[in-house]
């Protein structure tokens, strides 16, 4: 997850600059069915990160999220 980004244009193309964003770990359980496994992330599991460095004592404001993307990954 991130805050909405600054938008700006360069060459007649679209840029973002970077966010904050917020990323939450999990692990599969090593039973998994063919049905598939429910995976259930707290809001407060997310860490904050910025262009890859933690950032400490910056919460989640749940009405600042903007856009939402999942990533896998193992």
């Amino acid at each position: 997850m991130d805050v909405l980004p600054d938008k700006y244009i360069e060459n007649g193309t679209v840029r973002e600059n970077s966010t904050l964003l917020y990323h939450a770990n999990f692990t599969l359980s090593e039973d998994i069915s063919l049905d598939g496994e429910r995976i259930v992330l707290p809001f407060e599991s997310f860490e904050p990160t910025y262009r890859g460095r933690p950032q400490n004592g910056t919460e989640l404001n749940l009405s600042s999220i903007r856009r939402f993307s999942l990533m896998a990954r193992r």
